[in-house]
């Protein structure tokens, strides 16, 4: 039988930005290392930024501007054009040989990782509470299909997602410390105004 003509609309789809930037990654390197961490917990092996707040530091202040432009031409392209702001903002440190287990952000709306070395990557899964067969597909890395997907940023990459979206460090193989920065924003304003839902965040 013939083929007839179809198409697949990949619905409802999860939005994954990456996006390089132009910035001094040898000065952020440099100011990365100057600050103070502490171990993640027992299930993984990476390190964190004592300081929750790092792009509130005076040595961030450019960066801080380039990553909400970054935010806000993501949001244009989901048509959305109100205000957000940079909730928290952190260092994650992953030594030889470590990683971090899968997670998401929770109390969070979308977040953000920047890279200022390459070698170093990210995997993100799918979540399949929802549904009712786990079967396995022959082809995983269909976008249809896949239950996992590996990004490798450049130098100067930030990729921006969906706080809810699950996601993991893969084991650092290199021979020195991977790092990272990290923040999570949050919307402004008020919305579903003059409805029961009506919620204003400041």
């Amino acid at each position: 039988m013939q083929e007839k003509e179809h198409v697949i609309y990949p619905l409802f789809a999860t939005p994954l930005m990456g996006m390089p930037l132009d910035m001094d990654n040898k000065r952020i390197m440099k100011n990365l290392k100057k600050f103070k961490f502490r171990h993640t917990g027992k299930v993984t092996n990476s390190y964190r930024s004592i300081d929750n707040k790092i792009l509130d530091n005076s040595n961030f202040k450019k960066e801080k501007n380039i990553f909400e432009q970054a935010i806000k031409l993501f949001l244009e392209k989901l048509n959305y054009g109100q205000s957000f702001k940079i909730l928290n903002s952190w260092i994650t440190k992953t030594p030889k040989n470590a990683d971090c287990q899968s997670h998401v952000h929770p109390n969070s709306w979308i977040s953000a990782v920047y890279y200022p070395e390459s070698d170093f990557s990210i995997m993100f899964e799918k979540d399949d509470e929802n549904f009712m067969y786990n079967v396995e597909y022959e082809n995983d890395s269909n976008i249809f299909s896949s239950r996992t997907f590996k990004v490798n940023p450049k130098a100067g990459t930030i990729l921006i997602f969906p706080s809810t979206l699950m996601h993991r460090i893969i084991r650092n193989n290199t021979k020195r410390d991977r790092y990272s920065i990290a923040f999570n924003v949050v919307p402004v304003g008020t919305f579903h105004k003059g409805g029961d839902a009506e919620i204003t965040y400041v």
